[in-house]
């Protein structure tokens, strides 16, 4: 009677995982190709966008990127910017988390003190992208925000 009975608990514990690691799967595959697809080609998509709105010698960059969730499990997308000190560059640091079936979109500020490295292209400055779906796994992509912003708004 009890190894009826963990027999019983082994195949209950093995549907549950393959379920589990199926829609995992699904949700991965999905949500993960849709994002690399939009942050890694490097050029503004309709899913990014950049303005910049110069003041003086300062800019303002704003980027905004969109991200649908067409999987199973919510997704968190952060942008984080790197810039090295006394660059004169200030950024924010944007969360979102997409649950299944909606979109949202990561608004991104950066301050550029002197806008003529935006102008020459001389603006390097890498960008910490995550992805998460939770509450299973993440990636990291480092981007050049400075390529980003070049192509997108100047």
């Amino acid at each position: 009677m009890l190894a009826h009975s963990l027999r019983s608990v082994a195949l209950v514990i093995t549907l549950v995982s393959l379920v589990t690691f199926s829609t995992v799967g699904y949700t991965a595959y999905s949500d993960v190709s849709n994002v690399l697809n939009t942050v890694s080609g490097g050029s503004p998509t309709s899913a990014i966008t950049t303005k910049i709105v110069v003041q003086g010698l300062a800019a303002n960059v704003y980027l905004n990127v969109t991200l649908a969730n067409s999987g199973l499990y919510p997704v968190v997308l952060s942008l984080v910017c790197l810039p090295s000190n006394g660059s004169g560059i200030t950024c924010t640091s944007p969360s979102i988390t997409v649950l299944p079936g909606q979109s949202g979109t990561l608004r991104f500020t950066m301050t550029v003190e002197n806008y003529s490295q935006v102008l020459t292209g001389g603006l390097n400055i890498d960008g910490q992208v995550k992805v998460a779906l939770e509450p299973f796994a993440s990636i990291n992509l480092t981007v050049n925000l400075g390529t980003l912003i070049t192509e997108g708004g100047a």
